[in-house]
């Protein structure tokens, strides 16, 4: 998918896509599940750098996600779009995450919330 994690530390993470044709629709627009894809993968890299910071070796998990679009995204190939994510809550197993995407505008175009489970690999 090309998603580049540009930032990195415990419970928050930055990434970037830079968009080609692949991620169009069939209307010439950005595709959502792209959006989710790149919220996603924040996600994902800021909880397993959680959980392999805690438990030296595990992976985190989502369990539940909420996304909301909330602009139409006019993008052009070769913009590039990001993402952030933040730990709101974090207990000894689950935490809450609240992840952010903006165009290339830097104008926010959707908002993620997500609830994670992180597991040990020796569970």
């Amino acid at each position: 998918m090309g998603i580049e994690i540009t930032e990195l530390d415990y419970g928050f993470a930055k990434s970037r896509l830079r968009i080609n044709q692949n991620h169009l629709n069939l209307y010439g627009t950005l595709h959502g599940g792209v959006l989710l894809s790149l919220a996603d993968h924040t996600a994902g890299a800021s909880g397993s750098a959680s959980t392999l910071c805690e438990m030296k070796k595990g992976v985190a998990f989502a369990l539940q996600s909420n996304f909301n679009f909330l602009k139409t995204v006019g993008v052009k190939i070769g913009d590039e779009i990001k993402a952030q994510t933040v730990f709101v809550k974090e207990g000894k197993r689950l935490a809450y995450l609240e992840i952010e995407v903006v165009d290339a505008k830097n104008e926010l175009i959707a908002k993620a919330t997500m609830t994670g489970i992180k597991i040990g690999l020796s569970d």
